[in-house]
């Protein structure tokens, strides 16, 4: 487009031009605007930043500052045979000193929320050049999503208010996250109201949630219902526990009873609990995913448990490609992703076989980690990814050795391998929450938790 300035384009002008990027290369990019993009981190954004000619520099005003649209570019990957978001959005630093003064009606990361999405293919074998450009999306919050960024911004200012930066962490936040942000994770920053400093941490959107703007943008269709809507959930403050009384009637009672009375049909299925949980939460058809959990990352696991409430089985998560999770950092982990924000339901049964259908529901469970629940998690992470990229895939450290995850075989069958390096292939792998931590999740003796008790 001749004479597009970024400075002054209206909202149409800048929509016109991003039109015009979905199914073309970066490397296409790279022929319209001049000079080639190096193979760091960050270089894909500086070539489309260059496409609309938009200039580098530290600024606090919008990328397009007329139209007040900010431009961030996400990265897409392929990981376990699907598509996702490859890492968190950073959307701004968080400044704790100012922070504790703002307001949400002004504060500095809530102007920058209306936003020009460009999702690009990440290849991990080839050249940024070879990249796909997939979709592109101007998006602003509606009045359900802005509910929510607005209480994952409160809980971080409240912490910060009360001199406990220091304890923030990822899962402070369902979709707007305080993630660790900095040259390194040793970056501090002074904060009000404490003498301690604490980590270097930015407001950023979470995968899981870009990943449905993504859905959106290509108009990917999917069985998904909002309980917002089906239940007249007007905001998020009271969601756990709104969801944990309608749960109330039915504890004590079995699966199978409720699915009658819920018109799910019997199965045998690993999916038959979570199914009738779904209907419980308020879904009109049982196969229904929601959107709701869907957006804010929300993990659902069932847990067989003793009449004691002792987990029979660890808890465990998806099958890992071993060359996706030695490419992938921490903070934008698969791992993380999943373990933030979880929702655990245990189903009582006399032993591990008994028939999903003859258990009796427990007291759900939700929780988010704490900082130093995380940290915990993240040491071990890389403890397993050390082991494993030495040739130590076959003789990991077991879960007697380890305070919340391990890791094991997850797989269909001995045919199920991967490949991990030296010692090439190995039965397919995944992590899992130690039983007895699933336990202490259950019985709500790790902070970060609230059950089904909590909610009457």
């Amino acid at each position: 487009m001749v004479g597009f300035d970024p400075k002054t384009a209206t909202e149409a002008e800048i929509i016109q031009r991003a039109e015009s990027l979905p199914g073309r290369l970066v490397g296409n990019l790279e022929d319209l605007v001049g000079g080639r993009s190096g193979q760091g981190k960050g270089d894909v954004g500086l070539t489309v930043e260059r496409f609309f000619r938009i200039a580098q520099n530290a600024l606090p005003e919008p990328d397009f500052p007329a139209a007040g649209i900010e431009l961030k570019v996400v990265p897409l990957v392929h990981r376990g045979g699907s598509m996702r978001v490859k890492e968190r959005t950073v959307i701004t630093m968080i400044d704790y000193n100012s922070l504790v003064l703002e307001t949400w009606t002004n504060a500095h990361v809530r102007r920058k929320l209306h936003i020009l999405f460009v999702f690009f293919e990440h290849l991990p074998a080839e050249s940024k050049a070879l990249f796909p450009i997939r979709a592109v999306l101007l998006w602003n919050p509606d009045a359900v999503t802005g509910a929510l960024l607005r209480a994952d911004w409160e809980r971080v200012r409240i912490k910060v208010r009360q001199g406990r930066a220091t304890e923030l962490s990822e899962s402070d936040g369902r979709v707007l996250g305080p993630c660790t942000k900095g040259t390194d994770s040793t970056t501090l920053r002074d904060q009000p109201f404490s003498s301690v400093r604490a980590k270097s941490r930015a407001f950023a959107l979470k995968p899981a949630f870009t990943f449905q703007l993504y859905k959106n943008a290509v108009g990917q269709v999917e069985k998904v219902e909002s309980l917002a809507e089906n239940i007249g959930l007007t905001g998020f403050d009271e969601f756990e526990r709104l969801l944990l009384s309608r749960f109330d009637p039915y504890l004590g009672r079995t699966v199978g009873h409720v699915a009658d009375e819920l018109k799910v049909p019997p199965s045998v299925a690993k999916s038959y609990a979570a199914a009738v949980v779904r209907r419980i939460f308020g879904t009109k058809d049982f196969k229904s995913k929601i959107i709701e959990f869907q957006e804010t990352g929300l993990t659902l696991r069932i847990s067989r448990v003793t009449p004691g409430s002792d987990p029979y089985e660890s808890l465990s998560f998806p099958a890992f490609v071993i060359s996706e999770l030695l490419e992938e950092s921490w903070e934008d982990s698969d791992l993380l992703s999943k373990v933030e924000y979880m929702l655990v339901i245990p189903v009582i049964g006399n032993t591990k076989s008994t028939k999903q259908a003859e258990c009796a529901l427990g007291a759900p469970v939700f929780w988010r980690p704490d900082v130093n629940q995380i940290e915990t998690i993240r040491r071990e992470y890389e403890i397993f990814r050390t082991e494993i990229r030495i040739g130590h895939a076959d003789r990991l450290t077991p879960a007697s050795a380890t305070s919340i995850i391990h890791v094991r075989p997850h797989a269909r069958d001995a045919r199920d391998t991967d490949v991990a390096p030296v010692i090439g292939p190995v039965i397919r792998k995944s992590f899992w929450i130690n039983k007895g931590y699933v336990g202490r999740i259950l019985r709500q003796e790790v902070s970060g938790t609230i059950g089904a008790a909590s909610a009457t």
